[in-house]
């Protein structure tokens, strides 16, 4: 389990390393999107806030951070930031994520809630549907994802 977003960033800038060594050319720089399932998704807020430009585009699965924060917005659309998509597989799960929504479309940053059904605290066929079925419009403005 990830301790802090540092050790995650680490993590992920170790796992960009190899497969940017294995796969030479194949790896795209950034902007990247961010994907995070449960505390990488809660991590993973603070870590989209600190770098809009890497990650412009986050997806966040059964957690969400501190993305109500006034600054998180702030940063997040001033750094270039663009959309988020709350994806969540629990009963109940869309109602605390609908002010996020919200508040962040206020800021200017594009959001939606992706609901796989009642599926529990998982990442399953219908949790990556639900994700999938939104991919278009999550990044729509980068040009390297037409559909």
């Amino acid at each position: 389990m990830w301790r802090s977003p540092d050790a995650l960033k680490t993590a992920i800038a170790r796992a960009l390393g190899a497969a940017d060594a294995m796969y030479a050319g194949y790896v795209a720089p950034p902007p990247r999107v961010y994907a995070g399932f449960s505390r990488g998704a809660i991590l993973g807020a603070s870590i989209v806030e600190e770098a809009p430009a890497t990650y412009p585009y986050a997806i966040f699965l059964e957690g969400f951070g501190d993305v109500a924060a006034p600054r998180f917005a702030r940063a997040f659309h001033d750094g270039g930031g663009r959309r988020i998509l709350f994806g969540c597989s629990r009963a109940g799960c869309e109602a605390p994520r609908r002010p996020l929504v919200a508040a962040l479309d206020g800021g200017g940053i594009d959001a939606r809630i992706a609901y796989a059904g009642n599926v529990g605290h998982t990442v399953d066929a219908a949790v990556i549907a639900s994700v999938q079925r939104e991919l278009v419009w999550l990044l729509a403005d980068d040009p390297r994802f037409t559909p």
